[in-house]
């Protein structure tokens, strides 16, 4: 791994950070220990065939997809207690950027505990998948202030200052944020963003996300069925009540809303219209090329970082404000490569990055039907 900068330091890479870039915000960091098994019967001993060791974070997870698809971008994160520089003794060092992708690693120095996730892959032998996570909750810093202001400052000096139809901004917020950070921080940092003419895509639940899509200063936002049912208090157990409750948080919140339904597929509404696009996830193993699904993890970053690629494509043809993703970006278009991503991930291996010609040949095929509320 390059040797992530410093808190000093990232203040000052916006000078470094211009030009067709996309910046991941994804504050939490985590240390994913996964077992496979076959069965798991709770109250009884069970034996797992094989297990590893990796950094995990969706903010990671989004950057990584991104950089696969040849887009350079910064991921903004904290380093707790300097474990990412050097790590635990049965961790390897953090593989990314890889050299020469034109990508960033911006930490700041956290004071607290790096979080540690054990994840149970299930693999039954009927071909289904199950996931069962046990996240640590983490800690609260002591120096959250400390914290926020240099997240703030970081933010602030990258979007300012540059003439945005040379140098055209994506900005994603992934993800949870750590324990004694401020509710609030999701919606200041997205703020001053957009009051930039940034384009920004929240990934993220509870009451962070609800805060930043209440204040307006989200222009492409991606919950899954379960976020969803919570932003709007709705009932989203069928593809209608779904459909309904996307429009929803559309309308109050003037997002793009992309629903990520699972086995169900995706849909995708924008604000004033009550049509829906929606498209079902392809059948696993028919697509040429395309196996069965190996792996439950990183289908939802897959389609994050798809979004950003998509919103970066809209600003380089010289489109930066989100008055303009109408004219700027092709819901059809955006909705399949999203849902394309997320197959191609979740068909390979947890250590392989997914083809981007294979994600165009998938999304080439995919069906986007239109439908109303």
């Amino acid at each position: 791994m390059r040797e992530p900068v410093s808190v000093s330091e990232s203040l000052g890479v916006s000078a470094a950070f211009g030009g067709s870039r996309v910046l991941v915000i994804g504050l939490s960091l985590t240390i994913d220990r996964l077992l496979d098994l076959k069965t798991l019967e709770l109250g009884r001993s069970n034996r797992y065939h094989s297990r590893s060791v990796s950094w995990g974070g969706k903010g990671l997870n989004v950057v990584r997809g991104l950089t696969a698809r040849g887009v350079g971008c910064a991921l903004l994160t904290l380093d707790p207690e300097g474990r990412v520089s050097v790590p635990p003794a049965d961790l390897p060092h953090l593989d990314w950027p890889p050299a020469d992708s034109g990508s960033e690693f911006c930490a700041i120095p956290a004071d607290f505990p790096l979080r540690q996730n054990l994840k149970l892959h299930v693999s039954g032998t009927d071909a289904s998948l199950e996931l069962t996570e046990l996240n640590d909750a983490g800690q609260a810093p002591a120096e959250a202030d400390r914290i926020v202001e240099e997240l703030k400052g970081f933010v602030a000096r990258s979007f300012g200052g540059f003439d945005l139809k040379e140098s055209p901004r994506v900005m994603v917020c992934s993800g949870s944020l750590p324990v004694g950070l401020p509710d609030e921080l999701y919606a200041d940092l997205l703020e001053t963003a957009t009051g930039n003419g940034a384009l920004t895509i929240l990934d993220a639940r509870s009451r962070p996300a609800a805060l930043a899509l209440e204040r307006g200063v989200v222009h492409i936002v991606k919950p899954n069925r379960e976020e969803l049912a919570a932003f709007t208090e709705s009932d989203c157990s069928d593809l209608e009540g779904a459909f309904r409750a996307a429009w929803q948080l559309a309308e109050r919140s003037g997002a793009w809303v992309l629903a990520s339904l699972g086995a169900s597929g995706a849909a995708l509404i924008l604000p004033g219209s009550s049509e829906v696009f929606y498209a079902p996830a392809p059948v696993q193993g028919v697509i040429p090329g395309l196996g069965v699904p190996q792996r439950l993890i990183g289908a939802g970053d897959a389609m994050t970082a798809s979004l950003a690629r998509q919103a970066q494509r809209a600003c380089e043809r010289g489109r930066v404000d989100g008055l303009a993703l109408r004219d700027s970006l092709d819901p059809a278009e955006l909705l399949a490569d999203a849902i394309a991503a997320a197959t191609v991930t979740i068909s390979l291996p947890p250590d392989l990055d997914p083809d981007p010609g294979m994600i165009d040949a998938v999304s080439a095929k995919i069906s986007v039907e239109r439908r109303l509320v």
